[in-house]
């Protein structure tokens, strides 16, 4: 059995320059911080309500999870292991930067329940792509319901920006998807290629298509997303009172510290914390949030974010790591 590849010198390079740029980030954002505040603040918080976040967070896992089954065609494997190697890869992906986990679930996949890689990027990649297409169109609901609330916030100017830019790319992820069904649906009939690269990609291409052209799929898909992206968008909202932080909008709050932070988690991994924390510095104050009730929140949103993925998916990764050692 082929065991998981080790790190390779360029890699953990690229993670210490992420670690010293992440620790110089929270050094700023603690520089001018007011302890005494912050445990006030703190003080103001409910470990009911935390324990009520983690709960849903659990949720929001098992149902992304599952959607990764889904996305899978039929006959599909048993839902059980599918769902114990995403919620390993889960713990990859806060550790590693750009969902690196994502390629460890392709090959999980493949190892654990004969899946082969291109099926398995497809399912992988559908089911990571309508999440973000759904949390996109989540967030153009917010700005565009709750246009008074976003111009007393950051302005019309740069509120028609937001919506500028989501509908561009909600609209550009849109065109992609149709491109590849339609692609999908020649490439299909078009001879094996000499090289495993291009018949590597032209099997992607055709299976995502496939799953594109299918109207219950895609129906069955956005509905489980949907579900999902709502119980997440949840979850960071209860973490706000956790923290000791009440605004009258914190389904707008957490929504824009959640996708903040995914788009710093391209470049730093979750685990640095320094994402969410310059995420919810940056946001919450615009909701009328003190710099360190935004902090707490950082901690609280960091605790909701790792907490459910270590506990559930730590024994599964490490299941995996020692029976590749066998």
């Amino acid at each position: 059995m082929s065991k998981i590849p080790v790190e390779a010198p360029n890699t953990r390079l690229r993670v210490a320059l992420q670690m010293v740029a992440s620790i110089g980030i929270l050094a700023l954002l603690l520089h001018d911080l007011d302890f005494e505040r912050l445990q006030i603040v703190l003080h103001e918080g409910s470990i009911g309500m935390l324990g009520l976040a983690f709960a849903i967070k659990t949720m929001g896992l098992l149902l992304h999870e599952s959607r990764l089954w889904l996305a899978l065609p039929t006959p599909r494997p048993q839902v059980r292991p599918v769902i114990s190697l995403g919620l390993a890869a889960g713990v990859l992906n806060l550790i590693l930067p750009a969902r690196a986990g994502d390629i460890a679930a392709i090959a999980f996949l493949k190892r654990e329940c004969r899946v082969p890689a291109a099926v398995g990027t497809m399912a992988v990649g559908v089911t990571s792509v309508l999440e973000a297409l759904v949390f996109g169109a989540f967030l153009l609901v917010l700005l565009t319901s709750s246009a008074p609330v976003w111009v007393s916030l950051v302005g019309e100017d740069v509120r028609q920006d937001m919506v500028r830019w989501l509908g561009l790319g909600l609209i550009a992820t849109i065109t992609i998807g149709a491109l590849l069904a339609l692609i999908g649906a020649r490439l299909s009939a078009v001879a094996d290629q000499v090289s495993r690269v291009s018949a590597f990609v032209r099997a992607t291409v055709t299976e995502t298509a496939r799953s594109l052209r299918d109207v219950r799929f895609l129906s069955a898909q956005l509905i489980a997303a949907v579900l999902q992206i709502g119980v997440v968008v949840l979850a960071f909202s209860v973490a706000l009172p956790a923290a000791g932080i009440h605004l009258s909008r914190p389904d707008l709050a957490a929504s824009m510290v959640l996708a903040t932070a995914s788009v710093a988690a391209l470049l730093l991994p979750p685990t640095f914390a320094a994402g969410p924390a310059a995420a919810s510095a940056a946001i919450l104050p615009l909701f009328g949030a003190s710099h360190e009730g935004a902090i707490a929140y950082a901690g609280t949103y960091w605790l909701v974010a790792h907490v459910p993925a270590v506990t559930l998916g730590l024994p599964c990764l490490w299941r995996r790591r020692l029976s590749a050692k066998l």
